[in-house]
């Protein structure tokens, strides 16, 4: 309940920008720009990693198996019903 607290305050600090639909699968995603310069889709939840999950954070860095410390949003490409 703590971490989902924490998660709510940051979504709401950070904000994400502008929602739009994924032209595939009709699931509401936003972008996050990466540090390369260029627009990542993602899903619009915050989340902590796993070890397992891929993570692109707000400063547009791209983590693969982010620690369970480690707060971003997980690329679309993995959800996506293509």
């Amino acid at each position: 309940m703590q971490a989902e607290k924490k998660i709510n305050s940051y979504q709401t600090m950070i904000g994400h920008g502008p929602h739009v639909l994924c032209p595939t699968c009709g699931s509401q995603i936003h972008f996050v720009t990466t540090t390369a310069g260029k627009k990542m889709p993602c899903q619009l939840q915050l989340e902590y990693g796993d070890r397992k999950k891929t993570l692109v954070t707000n400063s547009g860095r791209t983590v693969v198996k982010a620690a369970e410390n480690m707060l971003g949003y997980q690329p679309h490409w993995g959800f996506c019903k293509r």
